[in-house]
């Protein structure tokens, strides 16, 4: 088989030659087109088969006040190299695959495996650390994020008709799946600190990675009392220490172990 040749998109992942010629097309329409990122928090692991399932995204209003749809959302570009990274972040390892996606009604569905460890690698390998995350009870990264770009709109009057809750918002149509990543702290970011050091042996570089970071306490030195006082204070003990030395018993113990050893 021939090994797909992979093209580096202008935001800096690597894409399909497919994917890349779709993204030609569309900055040629709108050259200040940029990737989008929005996050779902709905994952289901499997620890078994080191798999999780997650919504990747839903026809709601988002914080940014858009919705993406799911309908025409293209996602058969991003099966050409179905790569899941870490935080969006492109130059780097992926830290797994996605096995398959889907479109179920207003939602868009994913099963992501993760990447084994090399039999003969040493020392942490970021993926399982993630994984472990994932499938702690409770869970925590329970975050997917998609990459993507798409089209502006308004919703029409029948989409308000069927969806009151889109009033004022942007509709981000024709959107074209490029990523997905597990990201995001959750709302208890001590809880991870805690998994991660009870469960999993990590560096400062690797927490910072996960975005903790993880608190260096510094030993400090007492300073010391160089004033007169304490000055006199300490040949004041000193002179206390000498003046309880029994210099003639000492010497007298002395010639008494010679004695005994001649």
């Amino acid at each position: 088989m021939a090994k797909r040749k992979l093209h580096t998109s202008p935001w800096g992942f690597q894409v399909s030659e497919k994917t890349i010629r779709e993204i030609d097309a569309r900055l040629k329409k709108s050259p200040d087109l940029k990737p989008q990122r929005k996050a779902v928090s709905d994952t289901k692991p499997n620890p078994d088969a080191r798999t999780d399932k997650s919504i990747l995204s839903a026809e709601v209003v988002d914080r940014d006040g858009e919705v993406v749809l799911i309908d025409p959302l293209n996602y058969e570009h991003f099966l050409q190299y179905p790569r899941v990274f870490w935080d969006h972040d492109y130059a780097d390892l992926p830290i797994g695959y996605c096995q398959w996606i889907k479109k179920d009604g207003p939602t868009l569905i994913a099963q992501t495996k993760y990447a084994e460890r090399p039999a003969d690698l040493s020392g942490d390998w970021f993926p399982d650390l993630v994984f472990a995350l994932i499938a702690h009870e409770p869970i925590l990264l329970p975050h997917k994020s998609i990459g993507f770009i798409s089209d502006k709109r308004t919703p029409t009057h029948d989409e308000l008709e069927a969806h009151p809750e889109w009033a004022g918002a942007i509709l981000c149509d024709n959107a074209l799946l490029l990523e997905y990543s597990v990201v995001g702290m959750p709302a208890n970011p001590d809880a991870v600190v805690l998994n991660v050091a009870k469960h999993l042996c990590t560096d400062h570089a690797t927490l910072k990675r996960l975005g903790i970071k993880p608190e260096v306490k510094t030993l400090k030195r007492p300073r010391p009392d160089r004033s007169p006082e304490y000055a006199r204070a300490t040949e004041a003990a000193i002179v206390r220490q000498l003046e309880s030395i029994d210099a003639e018993q000492i010497a007298r113990d002395v010639i008494k172990k010679m004695m005994r050893g001649a």
